[in-house]
Parts: structure tokens; C-alpha cells; sequence
């Protein structure tokens, strides 16, 4: 972990090995320390951790404990770039935000990984994946990026065909999430 100033104050910031080592401690309180920690980031901060992280991430998704794969959603959840591209278009200090095509495609990256979330067999894992949807749809509409949400539903239609009952519930919650911001 780093420490750096911001603005005067003191904060931590963590690498993208930090980020995987804490979650995958599966220790609830370093967890939601990380989460507050990166909360606290600027634009820019989520962003940049968000592309360096993003691999390591994935990683995460792999390990057997739930509690590990839904801190994974949780984290990309925390820094997502809608949110991102949403701050810097409404006027967020942004002097070395990424341009279009980068955050286009960590967008995307981020859409892939809620949507792949739904199919987990852990319930708080699918969960988070509703709530990270939600969110990064919103921000979407909120740019009048009709074709990423569009592209969420048509993902998430075939992610609906290969899962179980259970599982199907949440992949259709974030198909209404996302349906509903297209209009």
C-alpha cells in the first residue's frame, strides 16, 4: 500500500497487487477499508486504478471463497468508469483523464465482468453484479451511451439461456435494470 497527499490530505491508495492481496485476504474489515479507500479517490485516481488493477481483478474471480469474488465486484463496482466518464462530463477535475476510446473500453471491460458476475454460484457474488450494473448503466444513459446499455441486455440475454433458476432471477433483475434506462 501507498500512501500519498491529495489536496492536502492524507490517503491511502493501493497498487493492483495490494487491491488482489486484499481481496483475496477475504478479511471483511481490510476489504471495506480498500472499498472507503478507493471511494475516496478522484476521477482520474478511479480511473487510473481501475486500468491498472483490472487484470489482477480477474483474477480474483477465480478463487473458491464467494466472499473473495463479490469484493472483486465490489471494487470494480467502486471504480467504475461510467460513473467516471459521467463525473468528467458533468465538469470533475479531469486533467488527466483517459480519452474516449480508453474509457469506452473499460466500460465495456466492467460490463463484461457484472454480467459474467450473474452467472456465479454465490448469491452475494450476483448480487453485487445487480448493483455494479445498475450503476454503470445509469452513468450510460446519463452520457446518452444508448449502445453500451444495449449491448448489456444482448449479453445478458445470453448469459440467461446458461444459467440455473437461482441465477436466472438476478440475470433478469439487471435486464429490467438496464432495459429501464434506455427509455
Amino acid at each position: 500500500m501507498v500512501f500519498t497527499a491529495s489536496l492536502g490530505m492524507l490517503h491511502m491508495t493501493t497498487d493492483a497487487g495490494s487491491i488482489a492481496a486484499t481481496i483475496e485476504s477475504g478479511d471483511t474489515d481490510e476489504i471495506n477499508e480498500l472499498l472507503d479507500d478507493l471511494e475516496a479517490l478522484d476521477v482520474d485516481e478511479r480511473i487510473q486504478t481501475f486500468e491498472d488493477s483490472y487484470e489482477s481483478l480477474l483474477d480474483c474471480m477465480d478463487p473458491d471463497d464467494g466472499y473473495s469474488r463479490q469484493a472483486a465486484v465490489r471494487v470494480v463496482s467502486t471504480l467504475d468508469p461510467g460513473t467516471g466518464r459521467m463525473a468528467i462530463e458533468a465538469g470533475a477535475s479531469a486533467a488527466g483523464a483517459p480519452d474516449d476510446e480508453v474509457l469506452d473500453d473499460a466500460i465495456d471491460r466492467a460490463a463484461v465482468l457484472f454480467v459474467a458476475a450473474l452467472a456465479d454460484d454465490d448469491g452475494r457474488v450476483r448480487r453485487a453484479a445487480v448493483r455494479g450494473l445498475k450503476s454503470l448503466c445509469i452513468g450510460c444513459r446519463l452520457v446518452g451511451d444508448r449502445d453500451t446499455v444495449e449491448q448489456v441486455i444482448v449479453d445478458l440475454d445470453v448469459v440467461q439461456e446458461a444459467v440455473d433458476d437461482e441465477q436466472r432471477k438476478h440475470v433478469e433483475e439487471a435486464r429490467e435494470i438496464a432495459r429501464g434506462q434506455l427509455h
